[in-house]
């Protein structure tokens, strides 16, 4: 359950990670959009005014151009404001001298008195009665310059290539002179066409009046631009207006010629005159787009190559951990964790069966004592009857046997706690040894080298019979029984804090093959040998460890000895 609990919450946590991820992205993306689109319409708007200020700057240059022209020929006024009427040459080579500029094609002026004089009059055909009957009434004393492109009552004036621009000049109080100059359109056309994206430029003047169009369907009927709308946007000041039109919205830049009564506008459907900040916020906005796609594509690359394979790994676990070997696809690291897993895994079915086996090799045990077990107490007084019937009969030997036998089933029943003093187990060995010489008549020499400052030292109890049955019965007993005398030595000693035993035999000897099976056994539960060395060696792994030294060294036909230090211990556990 802890393991399902940490998946879950692992991959929660990670989902976490990721919607938090997306979010920062999202909220990044759009403050980025919102910050960027306000810089970038900002300096589309800045950009809009900055044409159209060039333009109103060359604009403003050909009206003060004509506004000097005006106040040369006012300052020549008295050419023309005699009585005289035979001055027309005088005053034709004042115009030709005062009209520099290539923008005019040609001049007419009509003093008050009804005199007329021209300057290139043949370049266009005038009627010049029309010309004052349509352009020359209701002078303006307020603006000097009026500008006229055809006729008077449409708003959008054509006139061929002319623009005309009609000036007064003061005579008297009551009289004044009307000059009428005749702009080539190419000046102005110049100036429209010469603006970037100028396709809807256009030049308005008082009243909201169309002076020049770029592009005429702008003005056709049904179009966003009315007149009241130029009016308003003659009124406003300088920038940026936005209106909307049936369903269509409109962003209008309009610039004020300084000086003057012009003043340049364009007009873009909204998402026209926006379009580059458009496109920017779209690159963003799929720049974002792909972000997120990219955070979603990491996110299931990481759960297919790492928490997949964890909940996989973990639902294994919970299955069985002896089961066949895991295998899954996934990252290196994911990859070496269930390397690891599968030797700990290996690991722990080879402690199971060495457990499984320590189990039945108990039970086999438990069953051997059951099947060989006897009754202690109706032996001992069974041979205390046989003891006392020998001596009656005179028979000492097999007395003394007895007696032997008897000291050593005491000592089996006197209740001794798995450790005895060196001293007791001594005992215990020479009552063992002399039944066995008994035997062999004899002839098996038997030594006893033992230190006094040992006796008193703590062993377990039956530590040397099995070694010492081992000797006797595999080392010696062939050569005993072809009658040769035979040795038997046993030595015990301390060695620094370690208390040294040692069993010396002059028997057979063992092949190297079975010294090897032997010292096995040291590492492994299984047995390779008889009972009585692999009891030996189970019962000083339990008790000490890795704390105890077992040696066994053999020569064929010569000798055995087998060598067993302990640590020393002077109280009973």
């Amino acid at each position: 359950m802890n393991k399902h609990l940490f998946a879950g919450t692992l991959q929660r946590l990670f989902v976490c990670v990721v919607v938090i991820c997306i979010l920062g992205i999202i909220i990044l993306g759009t403050y980025s959009c919102t910050v960027v689109s306000k810089t970038v319409f900002q300096q589309i708007e800045k950009t809009a005014l900055l044409q159209m200020q060039n333009a109103s700057e060359k604009m403003e240059a050909l009206v003060a151009r004509i506004e000097n022209m005006v106040d040369d020929i006012e300052s020549n006024k008295d050419c023309f404001s005699g009585s005289e009427k035979n001055e027309v040459t005088k005053v034709e080579t004042m115009l030709a001298k005062v009209l520099y500029d290539n923008s005019i094609g040609a001049c007419f002026l009509f003093t008050s008195d009804g005199r007329e004089y021209t300057y290139n009059p043949d370049r266009i055909h005038v009627d010049t009665i029309q010309l004052k009957m349509q352009y020359g009434h209701n002078p303006d004393a307020i603006s000097r310059l009026r500008w006229y492109n055809g006729d008077d009552k449409d708003y959008v004036y054509r006139y061929t290539n002319y623009y005309i621009v009609r000036a007064n000049i003061s005579e008297s109080d009551a009289a004044y002179t009307t000059l009428f100059f005749f702009v080539r359109k190419e000046a102005i056309d110049n100036i429209m066409k010469g603006m970037e994206n100028n396709n809807n430029l256009t030049l308005i003047m008082n009243e909201g009046k169309v002076l020049a169009v770029n592009n005429h369907e702008e003005f056709k009927e049904g179009s966003a631009i009315t007149f009241d709308m130029l009016v308003l946007l003659y009124e406003t000041e300088t920038g940026i207006f936005d209106f909307q039109k049936y369903s269509d919205r409109y962003i209008t830049a309009h610039y004020q010629v300084p000086g003057s009564s012009f003043k340049f506008l364009t007009i873009y459907k909204t998402w026209e005159f926006y379009k580059d900040g458009y496109g920017i916020i779209l690159a963003m906005l799929i720049l974002v787009l792909i972000f997120v796609v990219l955070i979603l594509w990491v996110y299931s690359l990481m759960r297919k190559r790492f928490i997949k394979p964890m909940q996989e790994l973990m639902h294994h676990m919970d299955r069985n951990l002896t089961e066949d070997e895991f295998t899954i696809s996934g990252g290196k690291e994911i990859e070496m964790l269930v390397s690891h897993y599968n030797k700990m895994r290996s690991e722990i079915s080879k402690s199971v069966e060495a457990l499984k086996v320590q189990e039945e090799q108990k039970r086999r045990a438990e069953v051997d004592a059951l099947r060989y077990q006897i009754k202690p107490h109706f032996l001992y007084n069974t041979l205390s009857n046989i003891k006392i019937l020998a001596m009656t009969n005179g028979q000492s030997e097999i007395s003394e046997a007895i007696s032997r036998l008897t000291k050593m089933y005491r000592y089996l029943l006197s209740g001794k706690t798995n450790y005895v003093k060196v001293s007791e187990e001594i005992d215990f060995i020479e009552n063992y040894i002399a039944i066995m010489s008994t035997r062999y008549n004899n002839r098996l020499n038997t030594f006893f080298l033992v230190d006094d400052d040992v006796k008193d030292y703590i062993v377990p109890n039956f530590l040397l019979q099995p070694v010492v049955e081992n000797a006797i019965i595999h080392g010696l007993s062939k050569r005993l029984n072809k009658r040769t005398e035979c040795l038997l030595r046993i030595k015990i000693k301390r060695e620094n804090d370690m208390l040294a035993i040692e069993v010396f035999d002059s028997g057979e000897g063992m092949p190297d093959s079975v010294v090897t099976e032997i010292m096995s056994m040291l590492k492994t539960d299984e047995r390779k040998f008889g009972v009585g060395l692999y009891n030996t060696i189970a019962r000083l792994k339990h008790w000490y460890n890795e704390e105890y030294f077992f040696e066994v060294e053999s020569e064929e036909q010569h000798f055995t000895r087998v060598t067993i230090k302990i640590p020393i211990e002077i109280e009973q556990k």
